[in-house]
């Protein structure tokens, strides 16, 4: 599996985010201009490695199962907040919207999108994204739509947000696979 890092403040976010991206050259600008440094890392990406190939089932982070070997993912984290990127809500739906229906169109198993963690924005840049806003861009396209819990979520909630659809696996973030009560409350759901 490769899962490429658009997130978290780093080099490829920090080409997406207004705020970090000042470029005026062709990286820089409106957000299809801060997108084109993405979609070149992707492409190059998929070349060597291919967005996905079919395989025995496997077991991805924590207690979520799946039919196919993922060969190419992308994890996000829209709403910002780390590194000093973060951007308006209006802004970030619609600049992601755009990168979805592109990723798609690449065939990529999955994007992973990292819920806001307010205890992780020192500088206090990022926003809450509701990011079900953009699960309609991923039904019955072959993407996958993963959503990280950013310390928010219990096994309960989990199971009701897939079983509503409103992700196709929640993520569960390091938190939960250290430390032993929290483990113990996914063995109280049945999964």
């Amino acid at each position: 599996m490769v899962e490429l890092l658009a997130g978290g403040g780093y080099l490829i976010h920090q080409f997406l985010d207004v705020r970090s991206n000042l470029r005026i050259d062709e990286w820089g600008g409106g957000y299809k201009q801060r997108c084109k440094f993405l979609f070149r890392v992707v492409d190059a990406v998929v070349e060597v490695w291919g967005p996905r190939r079919v395989g025995k089932p496997f077991i991805f982070i924590l207690f979520t199962f799946f039919n196919t070997t993922i060969n190419v993912g992308i994890k996000f984290s829209p709403a910002g907040g780390y590194n000093d990127v973060g951007e308006a809500e209006e802004r970030v739906i619609e600049q992601y919207s755009f990168i979805s229906e592109q990723l798609v169109s690449r065939n990529l198993a999955y994007v992973h999108l990292m819920h806001y963690w307010k205890g992780g924005d020192l500088a206090g840049k990022g926003c809450e994204v509701d990011l079900s806003k953009m699960r309609h861009l991923y039904k019955n396209t072959g993407t996958s739509l993963f959503l990280n819990t950013g310390y928010g979520w219990d096994a309960a909630r989990a199971k009701d947000d897939v079983d509503k659809e409103l992700a196709d696996a929640i993520v569960f973030s390091q938190v939960y696979i250290c430390e032993y009560y929290s483990l113990l409350s996914f063995s109280r759901v049945k999964l």
